[in-house]
Order: C-alpha cells, then sequence, then structure tokens
C-alpha cells in the first residue's frame, strides 16, 4: 500500500475520460518510435515510474504520476521533475517489496481500463532480460483486470523504436492500420493454447480460426503489407510483435575470418 494512501483511481486525483490513454515509462533502454507524438493527445496520463522519469524529462512531456521507491531516480532527477513539473503526484514506496515498481503502476491504473483506449508502456524493453520477461507477464497478473474485461479492451502495448508488442487476451481484436513499409508480424502464445485465431487483410500468410499452440511456432515471422490487417482472438493469451521487415533488432557484423 502507498504511504499516500490506497492504490486506486479516486486516490489518484485524475479522473479519465472515456478512450483515454495512459503512457507508462520505465527506468529501461528506451529507443524512441518515430511516431511518437511531441506531446501526449489531450487527456492523456502520464506515469512515470522511478527512473523512467528521465525518459519523461528528455521528452518534454508532462508527468502526471511519479512513483517508485526510488532507488534509480537521483537526487538531481527528482529535483528537476519537480521544478519543471509542481503539480506532479510523487508516490514513495519501500525499497522492501513484493511488487516490482511497474507492478505499482499498472495496479494504480487498473481501475480506470475500462474508460482507457490504450497503455503505451514506454523503456520496458531491452538491458535486462529477466525484467524485460517480468515486464512484459506482469499486465497478465490475475489481479488485474486491464485485459480481462468484455471487448472493447485497451491496447496494452510495448514500444520499442521500431518494435511494438501487443498483449491481448481473447476476445479480443486488435487491428494495425497502414504503415510506411512491410512489416514483421509473429504471433505467440502464452499460457497454453489461443483458440480462434484469424487474420485478415494484407498477410502473406492468412489464417482463418486457427489454433496457436504453446511452444510452437505457427505464428512466427508472417509479413504484413503496408495496406494493414487485422488479428483476431476467442480464446487464450496472445503476444503479438509488430516490428518493420527490414529491422532484424541488432547489426550482424562482417565475420573476421
Amino acid at each position: 500500500m502507498s504511504p499516500n494512501g490506497p492504490m486506486s483511481s479516486s486516490s489518484s486525483n485524475h479522473e479519465m475520460n472515456s478512450g483515454a490513454q495512459v503512457f507508462i515509462l520505465l527506468n529501461g533502454p528506451f529507443n524512441k518510435p518515430q511516431d511518437l507524438p511531441s506531446q501526449p493527445p489531450e487527456g492523456s496520463l502520464v506515469l512515470a515510474v522511478d527512473g523512467g522519469a528521465v525518459h519523461g524529462l528528455s521528452l518534454n512531456w508532462p508527468i502526471d504520476i511519479l512513483l517508485g521507491d526510488f532507488d534509480s531516480l537521483s537526487p538531481r532527477v527528482m529535483s528537476v521533475v519537480k521544478e519543471r513539473h509542481p503539480s506532479v503526484d510523487i508516490r514513495t514506496f519501500p525499497r522492501d517489496k513484493d511488487e516490482t515498481d511497474f507492478e505499482l503502476a499498472l495496479r494504480l491504473v487498473d481501475p480506470m481500463a475500462a474508460k482507457l483506449s490504450k497503455v503505451t508502456i514506454l523503456g520496458g524493453l531491452g538491458g535486462r532480460w529477466d525484467m524485460t520477461l517480468a515486464n512484459l507477464m506482469s499486465p497478465l497478473a490475475s489481479s488485474l483486470q486491464f485485459l480481462t474485461i468484455p471487448p472493447p479492451k485497451p491496447d496494452v502495448i510495448f514500444r520499442d523504436g521500431g518494435w511494438s508488442l501487443h498483449l491481448a487476451v481473447g476476445p479480443s481484436e486488435l487491428h494495425l492500420g497502414p504503415a510506411p513499409e512491410a512489416r514483421r508480424v509473429s504471433l505467440i502464445p502464452l499460457r497454453g493454447h489461443v483458440a480462434g485465431a484469424s487474420i485478415k487483410g494484407a498477410f502473406k500468410y492468412p489464417l482463418e480460426n486457427g489454433v496457436l499452440k504453446e511452444g510452437f511456432t505457427l505464428g512466427l515471422s508472417n509479413e504484413l503489407g503496408p495496406q494493414g490487417g487485422s488479428i483476431s482472438i476467442e480464446s487464450g493469451v496472445l503476444l503479438a510483435s509488430v516490428s518493420p521487415l527490414s529491422d532484424e533488432g541488432f547489426t550482424r557484423p562482417e565475420p573476421n575470418f
């Protein structure tokens, strides 16, 4: 429990309108997506988690809530946050606790889920792989309603550079709009099989009412044309990875032999 009171939407003092967006800034490596707006859409909530405040400052974004145990935020950066954002809601937690700071942030935002169109997590991928994996799984906690409320559900998406990782719990539908170039789309089932999987639009490999089995790679490395398409599932938990077809995620060095 926060020293400032229970973690709830009412205690955050931020009323969200229907269709609003939430941005959660974490402390991991941050590669700015090219289409990230210069400012969050009007009515958005920006929540910085500990050292993730640095990303908010570098973007020159507003920071509505800053929370964490602040083991990765220097006093100097904290003072800059307070100076630039005098009305920021700062919530301090003990370092010795059972949850990560990201989990606490999700718990704070979760009561707003029914009103949200999108929850975007920045700085949540790369760096420590244990933290990356934990971050990807955290929105799926049984105590959260993000992905289990009836449709329409908010799109929960991790972004890093040109990569977007969407989490979906069926029944759910994900729309991938037009883009400047072709994209690689991989569908990875989590926590068992994903049933009733259909992909429509400009995909190279179609699928209609299929089953994606945990541990199998049927949904890996599909290609989506610039026109876009959609992904729908009836049941199960899905990770949908979307990236430019030209982006292999690393630079292959020339062999030295």
